[in-house]
């Protein structure tokens, strides 16, 4: 099971306790009030686009049939802390609608799933009250809610917390109380943390001075920081600025930073470094992982000092170069993009474009994470990122949430284009976004709203090309939008509206190809263009110039393949292409030519099998093709 991944384990492993256990298994299953085939039913559900968005509702459902059994305890209380972390520190103010609410949709599924009349609490605790009953998914009343609002700690609460800390002296702990103040006269934790600390490696005789209470909050935890570390050894001090370049650290990467930035990573100092207030457990990393908290890491990569913006820029060179010996990407570019942030940025749009064409869902979800962390000072840059998680939710169906990171890349375009009218790729990839867009309106029968961004992104690409009249891309993608806009058309049975689009489509491919012979994308979408006019064609009876248009699809599909034999695309369009031309010859009853396309077919999606041999949707053309030809 080594090879498989994280579902496809859970799903052996279901089939080894029914293989192994037998009746036993079947005894549990009917404990947990689970019958076989609903068993059999998570077994053939997709793991990424299927099994993943069901685990909330499964996790729920055993939990309720747990606490339906005779031996159940009476109460179970769940706890979440910091649900704003579902957001990330830059992403909760900024993101809007459905892509606000999919952050945190498995817990409201899970949430709203619960029998609580079972005897199930459940409490989350957060910075601010959740927005649960606005979402179209899973929403959450306002009126289940028992919302406690929770501030700082009362200077009674505080004197207990530091007198349990170790602190005895009333001065000192009225002096520390006195600094940790906020403008409401309430204790700010964080600052008294910190100050207990300062205060614990300090003298004993040692006083905190008062402070003005309009002191922000980061000059105070900043001044407090800097004291505390130059109380401990220097060595440790070193280390926290290293530390504070992670996301999270254990002492494996403490060794490591250690040996490459030359400070000594004794494990006594490793556990002081680790108790004080601004170091948290990771949980979500595993046991014995630890954070430094997000002021204290912002502080240090803010730092005016030239020492400490050394040490980070150090730490994140390592740490860049460890996390790709490990194959962990999305950790290596955040430290990429941490030294130099157009450099994560883009390799960032670049890895995830990538793992959403082979479909390694579990590794956009890992660089999604990090994307809430990057630094990113370009609006343009933005419009790109959201343009590559609308593809990604548009794969697996989350249609809203796609269509909110469309609607942010073109808006982010537009804001762009403010600043710089005349660039043209800026305007090159806002056409790209509301294609997007179009083609999602379209799927989902939106035909009007879809027919208008389509023509929106024509007019993009139209205004690129008034800048650049040589530029390649934006012949190619007008082309694109005009065959989309054209299938759409006939789809409706605008007939002269899809015949004359379909024209102009392949016109700009072949101003393209003029400008860029060997443009493999655009030999093969002019194919793609031809073999649907060539159906249109067909469904008009207007048979000799589908006989015409089906052959010139198949002449643009191989000059393609002669610039890349193993693409894999063009040898299985060309496939579908003479399977088409096959049938309409077989309807003009011409039975030899159309049992040679049909030969010919099989030997294209035989070839495209060689290449994709895991393609599931080749291997049913492929048989299909089989069942034609034994007919």
């Amino acid at each position: 099971m080594s090879d498989t991944s994280w579902g496809a384990i859970g799903k052996a492993v279901l089939g080894l306790f029914s293989k192994h256990l037998g009746e036993k298994f079947l005894l549990f299953l009917q404990q947990r009030g689970l019958k076989q085939e609903d068993v059999q039913a998570i077994q053939e559900m997709d793991v990424d686009r299927e099994l993943i968005f069901e685990l909330p509702q499964l996790l729920a459902q055993d939990l309720n049939a747990a606490m339906s059994q005779p031996n159940a305890p009476e109460r179970i209380v769940l706890v979440f802390d910091t649900h704003e972390a579902f957001w990330g520190v830059e992403e909760r103010g900024v993101l809007q609608g459905e892509r606000y609410f999919a952050e945190d949709e498995w817990l409201r599924h899970f949430l709203t799933e619960l029998e609580l009349s079972s005897g199930i609490v459940t409490v989350v605790a957060g910075r601010e009250l959740p927005k649960w009953d606005k979402s179209h998914k899973f929403p959450i009343p306002q009126d289940c809610l028992d919302a406690q609002s929770v501030y700082h700690l009362s200077p009674t609460d505080a004197n207990k917390y530091l007198q349990l800390a170790g602190i005895e002296d009333a001065t000192q702990k009225q002096s520390i109380i006195n600094y940790s103040l906020d403008a409401s006269g309430q204790v700010h934790p964080f600052l008294l943390g910190l100050c207990a600390d300062v205060v614990l490696l300090s003298a004993p005789s040692q006083v905190l001075p008062t402070f003005d209470l309009t002191t922000s909050f980061e000059e105070k935890a900043s001044q407090l920081i800097n004291r505390l570390l130059s109380y401990v050894d220097r060595k440790i001090a070193y280390a926290v600025h290293a530390l504070s370049a992670c996301r999270a650290f254990n002492f494996s990467i403490y060794e490591y930073l250690g040996q490459k930035l030359r400070f000594d990573t004794v494990k006594p100092a490793f556990d002081i470094l680790t108790e004080f207030s601004f170091v948290w457990e990771a949980q979500q990393r595993g046991q014995n992982w630890y954070r430094i908290h997000d002021l204290v890491r912002r502080l240090d990569y803010e730092s005016n000092q030239e020492e400490i913006k050394t040490i980070h820029q150090q730490a994140h060179t390592e740490l860049e170069t460890y996390y790709r010996q490990l194959g962990e990407v999305a950790e290596a570019i955040y430290h990429a993009n941490r030294l130099d942030w157009q450099r994560g940025v883009n390799e960032w749009v670049e890895k995830f474009e990538e793992a959403l064409k082979q479909s390694r869902y579990e590794q956009c979800r890992s660089l999604l994470e990090v994307r809430n962390e990057l630094i990113i000072q370009s609006i343009f840059q933005l419009g790109r990122v959201s343009y590559a998680e609308g593809d990604y939710f548009v794969t697996l169906s989350l249609y809203q949430e796609a269509e909110q990171e469309y609607l942010e890349a073109i808006a982010a375009y537009d804001l762009q284009l403010r600043l710089t009218p005349d660039d043209t790729v800026t305007h090159n990839n806002k056409g790209l976004a509301l294609e997007s867009l179009a083609n999602l309106q379209s799927s989902l029968s939106q035909h009007t709203q879809a027919l208008s961004r389509y023509e929106q992104a024509i007019a993009s690409y139209d205004t690129a090309l008034t800048y650049a009249l040589n530029y390649v891309d934006a012949h190619n993608n007008k082309g694109n939008a005009l065959q989309r806009l054209a299938d759409l058309h006939s789809s409706l049975s605008q007939h002269t509206q899809a015949l004359s689009r379909y024209e102009q489509a392949i016109a700009s491919y072949d101003t393209a190809l003029t400008l860029a012979p060997n443009y493999v994308y655009a030999h093969n979408n002019k194919g793609l263009a031809l073999q649907r006019l060539a159906d249109l064609h067909s469904s008009l009876s207007q048979h000799t110039q589908a006989l015409t248009t089906y052959e010139q699809a198949i002449a643009s599909y191989d000059t393609a393949l002669t610039l890349a034999p193993n693409y894999v695309y063009a040898h299985n369009n060309k496939g579908v292409a003479l399977r088409k031309l096959g049938n309409l010859l077989k309807d003009l009853s011409h039975d030899d030519q159309a049992l040679q396309c049909y030969q010919a077919a099989l030997v294209s999606f035989n070839r495209s099998l060689d290449i994709a041999p895991n393609d599931d949707k080749i291997r049913d053309l492929k048989e299909q093709m089989q069942k034609l030809l034994s007919s």
